[in-house]
């Protein structure tokens, strides 16, 4: 059990770390397929309301950009509640993150500690062979 000790619980938590990264990527993604969207839309709006319309369909434009309006909002909340959702994946990133560098230093201070054990037991053992070595000469 040398030096394995916390290795199951440190990989456990190395893996949680690697799934949240994931899913922040995979959020992202969806974060930028959705403000893609948002910025088709309000280019759409703005060649729309920069466009000569002869005076017989102001009456549809007006409608048109509502319509497009209500869209943009819709596209503008859905970025805002996807950031949100990223940011919450952030929050349990940076405390999987905290647990492994935690194991981690459990983990180094485990080595240290069987490492002076084990400097101690050779130590001890050269202290008994010289012991002896005295008594029998």
């Amino acid at each position: 059990m040398k030096g394995v000790r916390f290795q199951a619980v440190l990989d456990l938590h190395r893996a949680s770390e690697d799934t949240a990264r994931r899913h922040i990527g995979v959020l992202e993604g969806q974060r930028a397929v959705l403000a893609n969207a948002l910025s088709a839309l309000e280019a759409e709006r703005a060649a729309a309301v920069t466009s000569e319309v002869h005076p017989f369909f102001h009456e549809q434009l007006a409608r048109f950009t509502l319509a497009i309006g209500l869209r943009i909002g819709g596209a503008s909340a859905a970025v805002r509640a996807k950031e949100a959702e990223i940011e919450q994946a952030r929050v349990i990133l940076r405390a999987a993150h905290r647990q492994v560098a935690t194991f981690n230093k459990l983990q180094e201070l485990d080595r240290r500690e069987l490492t002076i054990l084990a400097e101690r037991r050779t130590a001890r053992a050269a202290d008994e062979f010289a012991l002896r070595r005295r008594s029998f000469a």
